[in-house]
């Protein structure tokens, strides 16, 4: 506990052994720990400190004010990558974190049959298709290399192949039902 003489003292208040000091905004005695930190006050506290209700509640009202949206709209267009990247550390966390774990479960859980309907649509698709995620797949399959580090040429190339495999198995298919 500390002390204070001169001409703060009277913002200060010792209340039941624990040190108290005067909000600024709501004129209330407050525990010192209840306080904003500062490096002005000798405490270690603001001198005209605010408790941290008052803080949060004025903080509040700004951020629901136009002029707070405009700073913020003018900072994050100049910080782009920063607003990416703090994004992204964000998502990362919740993701991995118990609450995100338990919406994503209740998810799954509630949509188990369409999302295993829409796996197997879009991977028909993939096959049917030839997409290009399809062709890196195939090339990667007893490779090395993983899909993505072929080249583009390479992967159309595989592509062409694998439809004129098709067409000829298409024909065989079907001379094979004519003669049936």
């Amino acid at each position: 506990m500390m002390s204070v003489v001169g001409r703060h003292e009277h913002l200060y208040k010792i209340i039941d052994g624990e040190e108290h000091k005067l909000c600024y905004l709501c004129k209330q005695f407050v525990v010192v720990a209840n306080c904003t930190l500062g490096k002005v006050g000798l405490d270690g506290r603001r001198r005209y400190a605010n408790c941290k209700p008052c803080i949060s509640e004025k903080r509040k009202i700004y951020r629901q004010s136009p002029r707070h949206n405009e700073v913020k709209r003018a900072w994050e267009a100049a910080n782009y990558d920063k607003v990416r990247a703090g994004n992204r550390i964000a998502s990362t966390k919740y993701v991995h974190s118990e609450r995100g774990k338990a919406v994503r479960a209740k998810y799954y859980a509630a949509h188990a049959e369409k999302r295993s309907e829409d796996g197997v649509r879009r991977s028909k698709e993939k096959v049917k298709n030839i997409s290009e995620a399809y062709a890196r797949q195939m090339l990667s399959e007893g490779s090395p290399l993983k899909g993505s580090q072929f080249p583009q040429e390479i992967v159309d190339a595989r592509r062409e192949l694998m439809k004129l495999r098709r067409e000829l198995k298409g024909d065989q298919y079907a001379r094979r039902r004519r003669t049936t």
